[in-house]
């Protein structure tokens, strides 16, 4: 899974969410992939069930894991992790 590539994000986002997420092109002419910030919060709720679970699978942890990552570079692009000093 490549985090960069955006049409790996969407395919990503898509399967989580069960609907084909939209792009949007932000004020600096990139273009990034709507329905991230959801697909995070239902692979952190699913990451917190499997973590729960005695016999959690190391499998679906790491591919959980990959998952809440690739999110994680888009995120900071559209600005919502902002550095405060």
């Amino acid at each position: 899974m490549s985090p960069s590539n955006p049409d790996t994000l969407a395919a990503l986002n898509s399967a989580t969410l069960g609907a084909s997420m939209p792009v949007v092109t932000l004020p600096d002419g990139s273009k990034i992939q709507t329905g991230t910030v959801g697909a995070l919060l239902v692979n952190i709720r699913n990451y917190d069930q499997l973590m729960s679970d005695v016999t959690n699978d190391e499998d679906k942890r790491k591919e959980l894991e990959e998952k809440m990552a690739a999110s994680m570079p888009v995120l900071k692009k559209s600005g919502a992790f902002v550095r405060s000093l």
